[in-house]
């Protein structure tokens, strides 16, 4: 006879689950009066995780509540990374692998793309899990120009969780904050 378990019971399992869920992350916040221009890097994805509500998110703030995000989860055998909450576009990528992103969209045939104007001044790169056995996340070459003006925001990244996580050398050139590398975990 197969045992019987109650709905209550898996919701209950499900919502502790989701109670012990930590989010660890890594911020750049270059005020309201040094919006970020353009952001680059490269993310490299770690094993999969053991708890499937894993996130692994890219995500680009304002001021004025505007964010633009990317949010990777497991999938099957591969991470699959969605912009925002918009599940019908998204992008397959199998452990060990590495993409690199940009922000805004690259101009087309030198024309700017959706999302050019936009006044963001802070990023994160965050992990939400309930269990961090999966390996570090990270990623490379981390490129944030701004207008310029103060730039001492580039070298204090904020910290969030009790995660591991390194900061390889970073500095200032012109209006960019070039970062070596950001792991978490």
């Amino acid at each position: 006879m197969v045992p019987m378990v109650s709905l209550s019971s898996i919701l209950l399992l499900s919502f502790a689950a989701l109670a012990h869920a930590k989010l660890y992350s890594a911020t750049w916040d270059s005020s309201h009066d040094n919006p970020i221009k353009k952001l680059t890097g490269k993310a490299y994805f770690p094993d999969l995780p053991s708890d499937p509500s894993t996130t692994i998110s890219f995500v680009m703030k304002a001021d004025a509540g505007d964010t633009e995000e990317i949010q990777c989860k497991r999938k099957d055998d591969k991470w699959y990374c969605t912009p925002g909450d918009d599940k019908t576009k998204g992008l397959s990528i199998f452990p060990g692998d590495a993409v690199d992103f940009w922000f805004p969209k690259p101009p087309k045939d030198g024309i700017e793309t959706k999302g050019s104007h936009a006044k963001f001044d802070s990023f994160v790169f965050a992990v939400e899990t309930s269990e961090f056995d999966f390996g570090p996340v990270f990623m490379t070459n981390i490129k944030i120009k701004t207008d310029g003006g103060n730039m001492d925001w580039c070298n204090n990244v904020k910290y969030s969780g009790d995660a591991k996580h390194k900061t390889g050398e970073v500095k200032v050139k012109d209006n960019d904050c070039e970062v070596q590398y950001v792991s978490l975990g």
